[in-house]
């Protein structure tokens, strides 16, 4: 299952173990949008599921805790995934629906129980906090490549991992205004080929915003990113995205992935 999106910043996603074999010299002959066309490449899961917890923290340093249940899949290069909350009271029954055609067009659907209807989440409003966190409905999402233009900076290490850094920049100012940024950078994992670091800078060119993905878990062959922290730099908040229960190609049913199972919940 390939397609021409990126995985999204945050999306939590198995990523296949794949080591660069082809040797120093193809690996410094890469091209920014070649490496992140590898990210996408790595061997696909079908679905995979997942049990996070959600830590918002503020400047102050007072937590809110959400639990919430996640569930993704990809066939016939459409790729879904849909999260359902709950824990506290005030936010269970609320779900969070993607899903995602192979041209990189996408839809968002956000349903809130307390008022019993279910939101459309448009491109204008995908820059939007996504649940009072210091996520994004746009960060949610994959990227498609060719709405970005690509720069390969000099490598990098991080915490001993060696790392290729790419720099990503709208292609159109439509881009930019949906997500929010004027440009991103990414650290990648050389060897697992998974996001280590992505700097977000915003439409000033300001850098407002970083992930860091601290723990990482393999999972029938497969890497997750079990463990995101996502700093606010101008508010000085951060969201903590802590993944468990982790279950790879289960055969989960495409009418998870509907309006329907989203007012229905679990």
């Amino acid at each position: 299952m390939q397609s021409n999106r990126t995985r999204g910043a945050i999306g939590i996603i198995a990523v296949g173990l794949l080591l660069l074999t082809a040797g120093l010299t193809m690996a410094e002959d890469l091209t920014g949008r070649e490496i992140m066309a590898m990210v996408r490449q790595t061997p696909d899961t079908e679905d995979m599921s997942s049990d996070v917890t959600m830590t918002l923290v503020n400047a102050r340093g007072q937590q809110r805790v959400r639990e919430l249940r996640m569930l993704a899949k990809e066939s016939d290069g459409i790729s879904r995934s849909v999260m359902f909350f709950t824990a506290p009271a005030d936010v269970r029954g609320t779900g969070f629906l993607t899903v995602e055609q192979a041209n990189g067009e996408s839809d968002m659907w956000l349903y809130l129980p307390a008022l019993r209807r279910i939101r459309r989440i448009v491109s204008s409003s995908r820059n939007e906090s996504f649940m009072g966190s210091d996520l994004t409905y746009a960060d949610l999402g994959s990227r498609d490549l060719d709405n970005y233009e690509y720069l390969r900076l000099a490598d990098d290490r991080i915490d001993g991992q060696v790392a290729y850094v790419v720099e990503s920049t709208p292609a159109t100012d439509e881009i930019e205004r949906e997500t929010g940024y004027s440009r991103t950078v990414v650290w990648i994992s050389m060897d697992k080929l998974i996001p280590l670091r992505t700097d977000f800078y915003d439409t000033r060119g300001n850098l407002a915003k970083q992930m860091v993905v601290e723990e990482t878990l393999l999972v029938g062959g497969h890497w997750v990113m079990s463990r995101i922290v996502v700093a606010d730099l101008k508010d000085g908040g951060s969201t903590i995205m802590e993944t468990t229960n982790i279950e790879i190609d289960t055969g989960i049913d495409d009418d998870v992935f509907t309006q329907q199972q989203l007012r229905r919940g679990l």
